[in-house]
């Protein structure tokens, strides 16, 4: 990905791809650490029933999968792809069908990962940010809004903007990447405190000895 902004468009489009990003991103970790750790009765009671949550979460990928024509299924790399080579096939649908995915294939327990999937939920909120700003290149507005994204959920800007500069070979964007990435950090962590991994962890942790 070779595009850049103006500078103009920087200051005004990566604070916004960060604030986006970031209130998404923490939504999406508020809703894992409560399924995964919050005390309430409801959640409790969706936890002592594994088999039936998983279930659901099942069924709410298959239906999110057919509509999509199968693009919500897997990490989400061809359309990812496709958006930050600037193709317009995509449907703006891609972003939210990918994130509500992503979260109930996380909230259903079974084995997976969401390092990847959060990149192509990532690129489908910049293309709905694209549109927003016609006037600049869609894959450097899409780049970042993966970055607010991602800065997001996991709240490590150095490694975001590392990650993305290097697998896009987008080095002339490091600056509009930091920024967003910056303010994406400050946003997430005004929606949901704890990071995402660090409280995930906990579930893996032995008390110790009384």
């Amino acid at each position: 990905m070779h595009q850049t902004l103006k500078l103009g468009s920087v200051v005004v489009v990566a604070p916004i791809a960060g604030i986006f990003g970031g209130v998404l991103g923490g939504l999406f970790s508020r809703t894992l650490l409560a399924f995964a750790r919050s005390p309430h009765p409801w959640f409790l009671i969706i936890r002592k029933r594994p088999v039936m949550i998983a279930v659901a979460c099942g069924f709410v990928v298959a239906i999110l999968g057919v509509v999509t024509g199968g693009s919500t299924w897997g990490t989400g790399y061809e359309s990812t792809r496709a958006m930050i080579e600037g193709h317009q096939g995509v449907s703006p649908w891609f972003g939210p069908a990918k994130f509500l995915a992503t979260a109930a294939t996380a909230v259903c327990g079974a084995p997976g990962g969401i390092f990847a999937p959060l990149l192509s939920v990532g690129a489908g909120f910049g293309q709905l940010l694209s549109y927003v700003f016609p006037d600049d290149p869609m894959p450097a507005v899409i780049l970042l809004g993966m970055t607010g994204y991602f800065v997001g959920v996991v709240r490590a800007p150095l490694t975001a903007v590392i990650i993305l500069m290097e697998t896009t070979a987008s080095r002339g964007m490091i600056v509009p990447l930091f920024l967003a990435a910056i303010i994406a950090d400050a946003v997430s962590t005004l929606v949901c405190r704890e990071k995402l991994y660090h409280g995930l962890s906990r579930g893996f942790s032995r008390p110790g000895p009384e």
